[in-house]
């Protein structure tokens, strides 16, 4: 996507779990994580709790929490950590922004 065409690694994770999971294997070179919120897993780490586990395990991380579109589905802040920096997004954001960097427009002639 647009950080990987900065210059930038980015890795994706299917869920919160794979992150934790790639955060202690690649924890001291991580500068950013963006969650996309909700992800509520029966017996999992949610993201609520992804959240809160990067605030803690990895203070110097920057930690960027995407809500979702409808304000009756947000996490409610109290959940989050306090450095986690809210962001709203639109419905369909993170879809859009994957399907540009999948499909890039042709160069103009």
């Amino acid at each position: 996507m647009l950080l990987g065409r900065a210059g930038l690694e980015t890795i994706r994770c299917l869920d919160p779990d794979a992150g934790l999971d790639s955060l202690r294997l690649h924890g001291g070179e991580v500068a950013l994580v963006l969650i996309g919120l909700p992800t509520e897993r029966d017996g999992a780490l949610d993201g609520a709790g992804l959240a809160r586990a990067v605030a803690t395990l990895w203070p110097t991380i920057h930690l960027v929490v995407a809500q979702p579109p409808r304000t009756e589905a947000h996490v409610p802040l109290g959940q989050l950590p306090p450095q986690a920096v809210p962001l709203e997004r639109a419905p369909d954001l993170l879809a859009l922004a994957e399907h540009a960097a999948r499909t890039p427009r042709p160069p103009v002639a």
